[in-house]
């Protein structure tokens, strides 16, 4: 059985019992290495697509920064 807490740290830990039977210890990971965890908005929406290639925007940048730096 695993149950969701809030430590005092303020991060959210899973907690569940070790695989030693019923003497099993009381164990926790973050929340965030399992499943549990609530989905980052931003993967969602994107879906794993992006509008621009990474090549593409740093020929931008280098466009941008030669048209802002002062000709001789």
């Amino acid at each position: 059985m695993v149950e969701r807490r809030v430590r005092g740290s303020g991060s959210e830990r899973a907690f569940f019992y070790g695989k030693k039977g019923e003497n099993g210890r009381l164990e926790s990971i973050p929340v965030e290495w399992t499943d549990m965890a609530a989905q980052d908005p931003f993967v969602v929406l994107s879906a794993g697509q992006a509008y621009f290639l990474v090549e593409d925007l740093l020929q931008l940048s280098a466009l941008i920064e030669s048209l802002s730096t002062p000709s001789p």
